[in-house]
């Protein structure tokens, strides 16, 4: 049956923020706004400042030759659940985020998106999530071998800030190419691409629509990189049959003015309605994104992360959970407590190790997974959840309880997903059991024994070899590491160790003195060590830990010429309990 899955409206807009209430809730809200006047003399573009479930927050944003202030304008704004739908007539909508990066610091660093199901080239619109710090818009270049596969999102900000490593999640509407259709409410859609030659800011093109639509909404984005000037279309004289679209070069760019030959997706949605309908696409789901960062060492350890819009409610793991670097230990701390999917991680020291060396780039690989019951490709069990840890004093553990039958103790994966405490902490469970495990904070050597309540996301997954998505993995329990500083080799016999994604995590709690777990790596496998906590004395002597092991063999993630991050989607049907 046909269900609500997108809202859209126009409304007037100025410099200062406007809230625009949405009349329904959306769990992972994907938003599209676009100017459809230009009465203002200054060059502007829509920002998506804020986005709730129920509510989004928009306003005009002037670049640095503006005065900050904007006469009005007609905005038309559209919200999207993410996720793939298809309504009547065989229009098919995919809607998610993603993280980009800055077009101007590397043409060669772009974030890869993949569509499912399309059978041409999609229109596709593409917007920041969320308030940034400076003038910046998206860009989208489209496979050049099969366009209906996807493409790569870039930032567009080089203009006015060169030298910032700039990261924004952007959101994308991908819609079947020259559609027509009712959207379900009385009102319609018209979807397709404007492809041109060259031109100039004064160049118009006119469009004529059907007589079905009232005063439509109209969404433009520009869809290729054919230019890299900035550049972006703009919407004028929006009447009941018609309007007109021109490409402008930003004039604070330094270009010529003339675009060389982007095209322009464009959808118009009559406002008789403010409702999409359609099927949620079945089958298994994307739960779990794979992938691999880096720190740049110019960020001074900390860096912000957008989980995809594919997934929905999501807990976030690295690898490796702690770095080692001349006798430093670090671990990664994430805050979670940000809007809209956008989270800042940060590299903590031990305390006493001494500061992050200015020099050096930090790289880990990330698995972001939905929360929930799975059962993957080849049959393997997998839960994976949250729940609240501390609050109090560090001896008392928190129990979880796994609502799958597991046939022998599960590997489980920890890590802390918020940062209320400061002081440097980490996720630890002992016990271990079919049934479930109980779960501690661990602070420093020294620390007064109490830290605030945390957010641990957990991950408990099924021993064993097999296959996820044809990728071969394998999980393991219960490997022995000795004193600290021996090392222990974890064989990895499915290809290149260099191209395998891999968590590891303490699996019991023998040693009560704090320990971490270093990933030293080897050429054809992975070497971990156990780094005691040094900064309340020198002992290192530590009882045997366990560890947890999860590897899975995927084409090459990283890319050390030009830094590219690669990323895999993994999908499971989800188990009902």
């Amino acid at each position: 049956m046909a269900e609500f899955f997108a809202e859209y409206g126009t409304t007037t807009l100025t410099h200062a923020t406007s809230r625009v209430a949405l009349s329904r809730a959306f769990d992972n809200p994907v938003v599209i706004a676009v100017a459809n006047t230009a009465n203002g003399a200054d060059w502007f573009t829509v920002e998506v400042a804020e986005v709730g479930s129920s509510y989004i927050d928009l306003r005009l944003e002037e670049g640095p030759g503006g005065d900050g202030w904007h006469a009005a304008e007609r905005v038309s704004w559209l919200v999207v659940e993410a996720g793939t739908w298809t309504m009547a007539g065989g229009i098919r909508i995919q809607a998610g985020a993603t993280a980009a990066r800055d077009l101007n610091l590397d043409p060669a660093r772009n974030t890869p998106v993949s569509f499912d199901g399309f059978t041409g080239d999609p229109v596709v619109l593409h917007q920041v999530q969320g308030e940034t710090d400076g003038y910046v818009r998206s860009r989208w270049r489209p496979d050049s071998d099969d366009p209906a596969s996807g493409g790569d999102i870039y930032l567009d900000n080089h203009v006015y800030e060169p030298n910032d490593p700039l990261r924004a999640p952007v959101g994308y509407v991908a819609i079947s190419d020259d559609s027509f259709g009712g959207t379900g409410d009385g009102s319609y859609l018209r979807s397709w691409h404007a492809d041109q030659g060259t031109v100039g800011f004064t160049d118009v093109t006119d469009y004529t629509l059907e007589n079905d639509f009232e005063i439509p909404a109209i969404f433009a984005s520009i869809d290729s990189l054919v230019d890299v000037e900035s550049v972006e279309a703009i919407i004028t004289g929006v009447q009941q049959d018609s309007f007109q679209r021109r490409i402008g070069e930003d004039p604070a760019a330094g270009g010529d003015g003339v675009n060389g030959g982007d095209g322009v997706s464009l959808l118009a949605l009559g406002t008789a309605g403010d409702m999409l309908v359609g099927d949620e696409v079945g089958g298994s789901d994307v739960m779990a994104k794979v992938g691999w960062y880096r720190i740049p060492s110019i960020l001074s350890g900390t860096q912000d992360l957008f989980f995809d819009g594919n997934l929905t409610n999501s807990v976030f793991f690295a690898e490796p959970l702690v770095s080692k670097d001349s006798g430093q230990v670090r671990i990664l701390r994430l805050d979670k407590d940000t809007p809209h999917s956008a989270h800042t991680l940060t590299m903590q020291n031990l305390p006493g190790t001494g500061p992050m060396n200015p020099f050096r780039d930090y790289t880990f690989n990330t698995m972001t997974v939905d929360i929930g019951t799975w059962q993957l490709s080849d049959g393997r069990k997998m839960q994976v959840g949250t729940t609240d840890v501390g609050g109090g004093s560090l001896s008392v553990g928190v129990d979880i309880e796994f609502d799958l039958d597991f046939a022998a103790p599960p590997a489980l994966f920890l890590m802390v997903q918020t940062t209320h405490g400061a002081d440097w902490v980490i996720a630890r469970y002992r016990d271990v059991t079919v049934d479930g495990a109980t779960l501690f904070l661990q602070e420093a050597e020294g620390s007064d024994g109490w830290h605030a309540s945390e957010v641990v996301g957990w991950m408990a997954v099924e021993t064993g070899v097999g296959s996820w998505d044809g990728f071969d993995f394998d999980v393991r329990t219960g490997v022995v590491v000795d004193q600290p500083d021996d090392g222990l080799d974890v064989e990895w016999t499915h290809g290149p160790a260099a191209n395998a994604f891999t968590l590891a995590q303490l699996a019991n709690f023998n040693g009560q003195d704090p320990v971490a777990l270093v990933d030293e790596g080897t050429s054809g496998g992975f070497a971990y060590d156990l780094f005691e906590d040094r900064s309340g004395d020198s002992e290192t002597d530590h009882l045997p830990e366990s560890i947890s092991f999860f590897g899975l063999q995927t084409p090459a993630m990283r890319d050390y010429d030009n830094r590219s991050l690669n990323s895999y989607y993994l999908t499971a049907e989800e188990v009902l309990i």
